[in-house]
């Protein structure tokens, strides 16, 4: 004999607002929203005011993936719910119908609305810690994580997420120690391992962080994270100064993930290193290739500039210094060195347009010394002595003991004749030059001078 019907199941009566708002919730609790949002429905219709099945059905068609509907069955909810908390709850179900919107203004208004209403709402505080995290803003983040965390200790998600806001503040102890809580919670959680190995080789932990992001990758499963945990690791190794390890490890993400820009980019750095410039060419192209970012792609033009330029392909290298200044005006070192390129290939105005460029951009005073010294050659090569004359006094003012520079100076003024002042320079040349062929030039240069 069949038993009786379920009690979610018993007909309801027709004018029973209450009976239908009942089996709504029944029949949402064995996930039949469908059915759960037409009882509602057929209980508003009966009394307008329940409060209850406005606030049910927003929740229901929420999660039917109809955001829009949601919001304003629950912005009715707002309205007719007498109850403080119960507003809050509203408040908050509707700022995570907002947030699944993509509309993180509204989301943190509602949130806001709903901690005002109940302080104690722990998920409002993360949910609007997430929120804040999408427009960058990890103080306030932190800020809402932590109170999460007050409220509830053992909140592994809101130790993960403030780890990472802890991160792009750059406060790297802070972030470690949120990633140690998160695995002490879940050991097992193969990102807090991976995160926490990238903080560590921030710091200069680097046999810390390649423990770490081994065992992420013991735990994660093939795919983009696995890729991206052996891309770390191989910057760790990298860093050790293994680059052979380094290169294993960036093949290795490459392997799991082909679109892995970053890896085809270190792999390329870790070949150019190795003076394996055909391959450090040919990982940096793909990585210009895959990057999305501008500032990304003026980095790989940058190293593939190096790598032909070692190639003495300085044609090729020129292109590539100004690809990556086109996409990023401020690489000091691509004016630099496109400087260079173009005064090994004559070509002294581009150069010294380059070295002006680089002086106005390099902020150390040594390199600045550097771009002075190498605008002055420029000069001398145009037979502009004068001209020469004053960048390597430059140099000179910012880095005292240049003795290129004081020897470069010698062979200028002797062009113009200053004898007694080449011969002063080329003696200082000697004094600080621990390079033995400038040694033996500024010797030859002095028998010269000396012997007129």
């Amino acid at each position: 004999m069949k038993g009786k019907p379920a009690e979610h199941l018993r007909p309801v009566a027709p004018d029973d607002a209450v009976g239908y708002h009942a089996r709504g919730l029944a029949r949402a609790a064995e996930g039949d929203r469908t059915g759960a949002i037409a009882d509602f429905t057929q209980a508003l219709t009966l009394d307008s005011n329940l409060a209850v099945a406005y606030y049910d059905r927003g929740n229901a068609r929420a999660g039917e993936g109809d955001p829009e509907a949601a919001i304003a069955d629950l912005t009715q909810a707002i309205t007719l719910f007498p109850e403080l908390l119960d507003k809050a709850r509203a408040y908050y179900n509707r700022g995570v119908a907002r947030h699944r919107q993509g509309d993180w203004v509204g989301a943190i208004a509602d949130y806001t609305q709903a901690l005002t209403l109940d302080p104690y709402c722990a998920p409002a505080y993360y949910n609007r810690g997430v929120a804040r995290d999408e427009y960058g803003l990890w103080a306030g983040a932190i800020a809402d994580y932590t109170r999460a965390i007050d409220l509830d200790p053992d909140d592994v998600e809101a130790y993960y997420a403030r780890g990472i806001a802890r991160d792009q503040e750059g406060d790297w102890a802070g972030a470690g120690a949120d990633f140690s809580k998160v695995i002490a919670l879940d050991p097992r959680r193969a990102l807090a391992y991976y995160h926490r190995g990238v903080v560590r080789s921030d710091e200069g932990d680097l046999v810390g962080a390649v423990a770490d992001l081994s065992h992420a990758i013991t735990l994660l499963p093939a795919g983009s994270d696995k890729a991206r945990a052996y891309t770390f690791w191989g910057i760790a190794r990298y860093k050790q100064g293994d680059r052979a390890a380094a290169i294993a490890g960036f093949t290795r993400a490459i392997g799991f993930d082909p679109s892995n820009a970053q890896a085809y980019y270190n792999r390329g750095v870790a070949r150019l290193d190795q003076d394996d410039r055909v391959e450090a060419i040919a990982d940096l192209t793909q990585a210009i290739a895959l990057f999305p970012e501008q500032r990304d792609k003026a980095r790989a033009y940058a190293k593939r500039g190096i790598a032909h330029y070692g190639q003495e392909d300085r044609a090729k290298a020129i292109a590539d210094y100004g690809e990556a200044i086109a996409l990023h005006p401020y690489d000091v070192a691509s004016y630099y060195n496109r400087g260079n390129a173009r005064a090994e290939e004559g070509d002294w105005v581009g150069a010294i347009a380059d070295y002006d460029a680089a002086i106005a951009l390099f902020p150390d005073k040594l390199d600045r010394a550097t771009a002075y010294a190498k605008r002055g050659l420029a000069h001398r090569g145009q037979g502009h002595w004068e001209e020469a004359i004053a960048d390597l006094t430059q140099a000179l003012e910012l880095d005292p003991g240049n003795a290129r520079a004081y020897y470069e100076r010698g062979l200028a003024h002797a062009e113009q004749s200053d004898n007694d002042q080449a011969i002063d320079d080329l003696y200082s040349a000697l004094e600080l030059s621990d390079d033995p062929a400038l040694c033996e030039e500024a010797e030859r240069e002095l028998d010269r001078l000396e012997g007129e």
